[in-house]
């Protein structure tokens, strides 16, 4: 089993530890999808994924928040843990947010955590993502992948949304892994019941089985 004390888990921890205050704000949801995509690829074997998450926010803009999910990568990792800390506010009329996010493996054999800094800009309606690998637990020196993604989430109706995106993947270690992933999904609030999401997403990498074949995704989000 891995220790805490030797990876920047600790201080992604520690920041989930705020004081109860006025100032600060909890949301969670827990999520039942039929594939859990990340970037166009499956990290569930293409099967159903039980995901959760948590996020606390203050009202200057600071947040912190855990997020997990079951997956199946063939080498027995059992879920995967990611957790965050950034900060939201404007650059003039821009939104912006600007954080870390940790991706930890705690049951997986191999040394597989990884480290990322990213930056989003843009209202929801159309939004620029930028992601940069700045560490990786197994000690590549090549680090620096990268991910370059544009995107938009629009509300149809009081009830239903659509969103998209568009991502390119940059791989620091193999110029064959680079790919793009394209998503389109729809959206229905069904209030106290949870919001219900049916999406399609492909992508053009060459290790995918289902290279440049759609994937349907239909997933159930209950807030808490």
């Amino acid at each position: 089993m891995k220790l805490l004390s030797r990876t920047p888990l600790s201080l992604f921890l520690c920041t989930l530890a705020v004081p109860a205050s006025a100032d600060w704000q909890a949301d969670a949801d827990i999520t039942l999808t039929s594939n859990y995509l990340w970037r166009g690829k499956t990290q569930s074997d293409d099967r159903p994924a039980l995901q959760a998450g948590v996020e606390t926010r203050h009202t200057g803009g600071g947040y912190a928040g855990a997020w997990f999910s079951t997956i199946d990568d063939g080498e027995d990792a059992g879920y995967e843990m990611d957790l965050t800390m950034g900060r939201r506010f404007k650059a003039g009329p821009l939104p912006m947010d600007v954080g870390l996010i940790y991706y930890a493996y705690p049951l997986a054999e191999q040394d597989s955590d990884i480290g990322e800094g990213l930056i989003t800009v843009g209202p929801d309606a159309l939004q620029v993502r930028y992601a940069l690998t700045v560490w990786k637990e197994d000690g590549d020196g090549r680090t620096h992948d990268q991910y370059l993604a544009l995107g938009g989430t629009y509300p149809v109706s009081d009830d239903y949304g659509v969103s998209w995106t568009v991502g390119h993947v940059k791989d620091a270690t193999d110029d064959d892994g680079d790919y793009q992933h394209l998503a389109l999904a729809v959206s229905r609030d069904l209030a106290e019941h949870g919001v219900l999401s049916l999406g399609v997403e492909s992508n053009n990498a060459d290790d995918d089985r289902h290279r440049n074949r759609p994937r349907l995704v239909l997933s159930w989000q209950w807030s808490l």
